[in-house]
């Protein structure tokens, strides 16, 4: 077959016979021959494995990577790694317009391209494994199975957690430590960086006697100068998320500091934050920018809250209300107002039961939600409200899309948007967004 396009998780595709093939590894342009591993019952698709090049076009490049899936090894962190630039900025620009395409108005759009493809990432989580011969692997798992596959050396994480994750195998094999599903197992260890130095982990243990070996362990390694703090989470349950519950701190300290431009952040090792701060950065200044002057502010799914109070410190005399649902994210963005100086009211609060509605009316809503989008509640809450300005910021364009769509019916439109490749390598695209009433500018301030 011949590849003519490609799908959302960046396989090559082409209709054969009325069949969309789904053929990882493969380009637009790739000739190959494949055979069918797996057909869906309910759609007239299937997916192949590439058993021969025949002829590579114009979109492929070698990945550098020795463990990318599927053209080098086993590794489905990078499923983008063998499209050139060029290829991988189409296919993140075809999947905002597949996702925009008779759901919302086209609207022009910036790509802004990552300055860093490479050695970008400030957190990695890791799947153990302990290998034949006693050997630990930290990997992570193949995709649509629960192999390990190899990922030592990665190349798109900080150096620093490239090396540290390399030495605490080989320091977790020589103790012995057990690994899951042994009893009291290591499960998965998660390792950040810091802006400059240093760097953090949290062990996800089957249960939380672990600390009877975990303990001393993690004194050595912070002794030692190998990490400058390690913690410790319990995941006991029968599913495949890797945290389920929060951390405590057994050696050193429990977070590193870095840096989403001039904005400093405390961050633990498991914590959520954007992966590429650098992107994260341009995203969050340009929020600033769409979001121009306000005295009130709402910060949605506000997280340790660096978008927030990034927009707030470009301009005096704002005052933030924030909502989250991760208690440890709240005190870290409360601390982190109080250092900057920026009046600040974050809750913990769910918001899929809504926002509270002892807020005063916003200037602006700055919302930045999970990869589903925003809560109905939430939505009503903002369409009842209406807000002159909402800058959004979105991890999925189709999420983003339904959100729009229905804000839209309370005569919100879309009057600027940009497109942040936050994770090169990958399908992913993030989007940030301005959108007003009919009463509100349509240029920002």
């Amino acid at each position: 077959m011949t590849i003519e396009g490609l799908d959302d998780e960046a396989r090559g595709t082409c209709l054969l016979d009325g069949v969309l093939i789904r053929v990882g590894g493969a380009c637009p342009g790739d000739r190959v021959q494949a055979r069918i591993v797996a057909r869906s019952r309910h759609r007239p698709e299937a997916v192949a494995e590439i058993s021969e090049v025949l002829e590579r076009g114009p979109n492929f490049c070698e990945p550098p990577c020795p463990w990318a899936f599927p053209v080098r090894g086993r590794c489905g962190g990078c499923p983008a790694m063998h499209l050139t630039p060029q290829a991988q900025e189409r296919l993140k620009i075809d999947l905002i317009e597949r996702a925009f395409r008779g759901a919302v108005p086209s609207f022009p759009m910036r790509f802004v391209p990552s300055p860093s493809v490479l050695s970008y990432r400030c957190r990695a989580t890791y799947v153990v494994e302990r290998r034949p011969g006693g050997t630990v692997r930290l990997g992570s798992y193949a995709p649509r199975t629960h192999e390990v596959a190899r990922m030592d050396g990665c190349l798109v994480v900080r150096p620093t957690i490239a090396r540290v994750a390399a030495e605490l195998a080989k320091r977790i094999a020589q103790s012995g430590a057990p690994i899951h599903p042994e009893r009291e197992g290591l499960r998965f260890l998660a390792l950040r960086s810091g802006a400059e130095k240093g760097a953090v982990a949290e062990l996800v243990v089957t249960s939380q006697a672990a600390s009877r070996w975990a303990y001393p362990l993690s004194q050595e390694w912070v002794n030692e100068g190998l990490l400058c703090g390690v913690s410790l989470s319990v995941n006991d349950r029968e599913t495949d998320a890797i945290k389920v519950a929060g951390a405590t701190c057994l050696s050193g300290v429990p977070t590193v500091t870095d840096h989403v431009g001039a904005f400093a952040l405390e961050l633990e090792a498991g914590g959520f934050s954007q992966l590429n701060l650098e992107v994260a950065a341009a995203m969050y200044g340009k929020a600033a920018q769409f979001a121009g002057r306000a005295s009130v502010l709402w910060d949605l799914y506000a997280g340790p809250g660096a978008l927030g109070l990034t927009v707030a410190s470009q301009c005096n005399g704002q005052k933030i209300y924030g909502a989250e649902s991760v208690e440890a994210s709240v005190v870290q963005a409360r601390q982190a107002a109080a250092r900057l100086g920026i009046e600040a009211n974050y809750e913990a609060c769910n918001l899929a039961l809504g926002i509270p509605h002892a807020w005063p009316r916003p200037d602006v809503a700055l919302v930045n939600p999970p990869r589903r989008g925003m809560d109905r509640a939430a939505l009503d809450r903002l369409s009842e409200v209406r807000p002159p300005v909402i800058v959004y910021m979105s991890c999925r364009p189709s999420s983003f899309v339904r959100d729009v769509a229905i804000l839209g019916l309370s005569g919100y439109r879309i009057t600027d948007i940009e497109a942040h490749d936050m994770l090169p390598q990958t399908a992913h695209v993030e989007l940030v967004a301005r959108l007003v009433t009919s009463a509100g500018s349509s240029h920002p301030v």
